[in-house]
Parts: C-alpha cells; structure tokens; sequence
C-alpha cells in the first residue's frame, strides 16, 4: 500500500488495525449494542475480525481533525491504476446530491442499473455485497465525521461495508471508475485463510505507473466480474422444494417450486413471484433483483433453511402450500 501510494500528491496517513481482544476493555465505548445477530453464529476468528474492522475505521475516523474537505480511506487491498485519484475527484466534484460517504466500488462491474443515479453513480441502501463489493475505498466528507460516528456507536457491530451501504441514517453512493480493484491476498481474520504477500508484487509496486500498468501481475485485478449461472439436476433442485417460515414472523412464508434445471420460483406469502438461479449447489441469485439466496443443510444433508438477502431466515418446515 505504501509503495503504491508514494507517487500520490497527497497526505499520506497509515492508521493500524485492531486485533480485537475481548478481554481488553478499552474498546468497551465502541462496543455498546454488542455485534449483530446474523455474526453470533460466526466462528470465534472471523467474528472478532469484524469487531476489529469496526474499530479501526471508528478509529481512523476520529483521527480526522480537519472539518473541510474529504479524508480517502483505504484498505490494505485495495490498488488503483494511475488515474484513479483524478477520476474520483472529477466525478466527486460534478456530483449534486448530498452525502456522506461515497463508496468506490473496486469490484470491476458496476453495480445493477435498478439503483442508477447518474452514470457510474449509484444508490446503494439494502443492498450490500456481493453487489457492491466492499468498503475499500471510502471518500468521506470531514463535516459529517461527528454524524458518522455517532450513527456507529448507535448501531450494532456487522461487517462494515454492509453497515456504510445499508445503514440509511447514512447518505452513501457508489461510484464506478474501473480504475480500481482489490487485491486477493488472503486474510488474517481465520488463520486458515492467510497467504503471504509474493515478492514479484512487492517488486511490481516499486515500478513506475507506466511500466507496472503494462504488467500482468498488475492488470490481473482489474476484471469484469460475470454472475455464472449452474445447473443443477432435477432430483438437486426437488430438494429445495417446499414451505419456509421466516423465524421472527410465522405468518411470513415463502414457497419453492423448482421450474427447470436453471431456475427455480420463488412465492411469497401475499403471492409475489421471483425466477432465482443456481450459482451452486446451495446459492441462488434472484433474476430481478440483486438479492442472493442461501441455503443450508442440516446434518442428514437435506434442506433445512434459506438465508435471503443476507439477512432474513426462513426455516424449512414441509412440501406444503403456503
């Protein structure tokens, strides 16, 4: 991050992350309506990783004494090609709505056209990843740093870049440029999961902008992301077939009904309709709108719930008609 960020005309400032440790009380003020419900049932690793990310960016934030202007937060895997900057400045400058936070979005497709604003400008609340990939590149506005703040420490803890685009006490937008991606380098929130940085990248980022812009080990994370669709059976699909209850509503339910072997219907319970289809054995997209649709199996491998827009738990209970 630092070597690409050497030739950037701008302040440079690198805020430490948090390792999050529950018995250390002196992050119990960022802790006050605990995390939220859809992280209780994380793994140990992962979930303190997102109280830490939760953290650091409270932390990076309150690190910010200037009131004018706008602050970039960046994470450690984001990269940009040389003309980023520029760009994001042009299309901040020329943009007439109000905000709070405008997110880049590095994904490498810009988010579905239903919430366009303007070109490569988009609306983002209720929807979160996958559809809008990450909070890697945040351009905050210095004046409503106080108002963000007091928005987290009212807030139960998730992963944070759903929080910034679904929170809708907070006025975020994403914008697209292509110039800038994220690097997969792996995590340290799971032990599991982490990989060491390769010392041709390290070297690559030493290169000046025209030659590492012209490297594939560069160009490699600027990509047009595809949704592939699967197919599945037709005994697969039948297996997703039936009523689920939504866990906190029990008159809210929801009806599968495979159609072929590249989409199933989705029924709710006042008789609205959606096509989805199969990304894989257990993750569905729906053909409408951005929503995905997860479901898991119990310990025989058979059906036993959907998770529907990464939120809402319904939990198989028959073949029945809604």
């Amino acid at each position: 991050m630092r070597l690409l960020l050497k030739s950037v005309p701008y302040k440079v400032v690198r805020c430490p992350g948090v390792r999050f440790d529950a018995s250390n009380n002196k992050y119990d003020k960022y802790l006050k309506y605990d995390v939220s419900a859809n992280l209780k049932g994380e793994d140990k690793h992962r979930c303190n990783g997102v109280i830490g990310c939760w953290i650091a960016h409270s932390r990076a934030l309150e690190s910010i004494k200037e009131r004018e202007g706008v602050t970039v937060i960046l994470e450690d895997d984001f990269v940009c090609k040389n003309n980023f900057f520029d760009d994001a400045l042009k299309m901040l400058n020329s943009f007439d709505k109000d905000f709070d936070i405008i997110v880049f979005d590095p994904s490498g497709k810009g988010p579905f056209g239903m919430h366009k604003v303007a070109e490569n400008i988009y609306s983002p609340h209720r929807y979160s990843y996958p559809f809008y990939y990450g909070s890697h590149c945040l351009f905050v506005r210095n004046d409503r740093i106080p108002k963000i703040l007091e928005t987290k420490l009212n807030s139960q803890i998730t992963d944070y870049d759903g929080w910034v685009l679904c929170d809708t006490r907070i006025d975020s937008y994403v914008f697209y440029t292509g110039a800038c991606a994220v690097r997969f380098t792996g995590s340290d929130i799971t032990p599991g999961f982490k990989k060491r940085y390769e010392l041709p990248d390290m070297l690559m980022c030493l290169l000046p902008h025209t030659l590492r812009e012209k490297s594939w080990r560069f160009s490699r994370y600027f990509y047009e992301r595809e949704e592939k669709h699967v197919s599945l059976a037709e005994q697969e699909l039948a297996a997703f077939e039936g009523c689920y209850r939504y866990s906190e509503q029990s008159h809210m339910m929801i009806r599968m009904i495979s159609k072929n072997s590249r989409s199933m219907l989705m029924v709710s319970w006042d008789d609205q309709s959606e096509v989805i289809h199969p990304m894989s054995e257990v993750d569905f997209l729906a053909e409408r709108f951005p929503i995905d649709i997860k479901f898991t199996k119990a310990e025989n491998g058979r059906i036993s719930a959907v998770l529907i827009g990464n939120k809402f738990l319904f939990q198989k209970t028959g073949s029945g008609r809604v």
